[in-house]
């Protein structure tokens, strides 16, 4: 397919052929690295652009925080995007009731009268449950940009995904900046699998 850029042929490749095993199953989880301006944005822009509408795909952006950030920012970043399809919503409210009733401009409620608050490892086994489940529908590309803003809980989110053994048609692409992470201590400098 014609990407609309230039140099970028062999990273663009590189997540098709990442695509292409996630489609059968294997969960993939790819980063693209790079200093500011060096197009890692624009590189997963083409790969997203180029799939098939079919295809679910969402985007989840870390913010560079002046105080205390938001646990979970691009996760329910990402989620909320998915949740816009009501079939979607209805598999999020199924297998992750504490997700979908913590996201801004959601009034769906779970089933339940009540639910329980949800412990940090419960909260991390929902997400992976529930994106793994909308991943047995049909193929999912998630992207996250700029991974070295991130917050612990979202590598801890990113880390369960990568780790779990059950096949998963799933493809989570993470972006980031090297120098940040070295800079800033970042836990992403001992995730990166």
């Amino acid at each position: 397919r014609a990407s609309g850029i230039v140099g970028r042929e062999v990273p663009l490749a590189d997540l098709e052929r990442a695509f292409h095993l996630a489609r059968g199953g294997e969960r993939q989880v790819v980063f693209v690295t790079g200093e500011a301006g060096l197009g890692k944005t624009l590189l997963v822009d083409a790969f997203l652009t180029g799939l098939d509408p079919a295809i679910r795909h969402a985007r989840g952006q870390c913010l560079e925080d002046v105080g205390a950030g938001e646990p979970y920012r691009p996760w329910l970043d990402a989620l909320g995007r998915l949740c816009r399809d009501p079939a979607a919503l209805t598999l999020f409210t199924r297998f992750a009731p504490t997700w979908v009733a913590s996201l801004p401009g959601h009034t769906q409620r779970p089933a339940t009268p009540e639910v329980p608050a949800a412990s940090r490892s419960r909260m991390l086994l929902e997400r992976a449950e529930s994106l793994e489940a909308l991943s047995a529908e049909a193929p999912l590309v998630l992207a996250l940009e700029d991974l070295h803003w991130s917050d612990p809980s979202t590598l801890d989110v990113l880390a369960l995904l990568a780790q779990r053994p059950e096949p998963a048609r799933l493809l989570v692409i993470a972006t980031y900046r090297p120098v940040e992470l070295v800079v800033q201590g970042h836990p992403l400098r001992g995730l990166k699998m």
